[in-house]
């Protein structure tokens, strides 16, 4: 079972946090990147879907590239505590290698958090409705996407982490 310490840290420090910091930085960098179009349709040079298909694979696969090492020094040096010999991965994502896991992550991301939203969208465009969003609406669509994103995907990651950290 969990202690609490663990609780604490998957739930809010994995999962809250993240999420608050993805809104920020995901919402500002749709912002920047599209501030001066009046309009963004789906397709195309500023087209939505290219720039959600990126941020599906990136954000999880960035993500764990960064979070994991910092995962496993916070456990290193004891600011985080070993999970118990029951919750440590025999097998299974925790064991593979972090750039295995970091390109797993973003294919997942990009297979389940754009590719359904895409394809909807493009089904939608197919019946003859055109997609087009203003650039702080698109900003603040992107920023809540990327937040229930790393909101989900973050302590997957963390738990990862913390299984390899905990057999080292």
């Amino acid at each position: 079972m969990l202690t609490s310490e663990h609780k604490n840290f998957l739930l809010v420090h994995q999962s809250l946090v993240p999420a608050g910091f993805n809104f920020v930085i995901n919402g500002l960098i749709a912002w920047l990147l599209f501030r001066s179009l009046d309009t963004l349709t789906l397709w195309g040079e500023h087209g939505i879907a290219g720039d959600l298909l990126i941020t599906a694979f990136l954000l999880p696969m960035l993500t764990c590239l960064i979070v994991s090492p910092l995962i496993t020094k916070q456990v290193r040096n004891k600011k985080l505590s070993v999970l118990s010999s029951a919750l440590q991965a025999a097998q299974g994502m925790a064991t593979k290698a972090l750039v295995l896991r970091a390109l797993f992550l973003g294919v997942v991301g990009l297979i389940f958090a754009a590719a359904p939203i895409v394809w909807l969208l493009d089904l939608v465009e197919s019946q003859g409705v055109t997609i087009v969003l203003g650039s702080l609406d698109y900003a603040l669509y992107k920023a809540v996407w990327a937040a229930l994103m790393a909101m989900v995907i973050t302590p997957v990651i963390a738990w990862w982490a913390l299984q390899s950290a905990s057999k080292a």
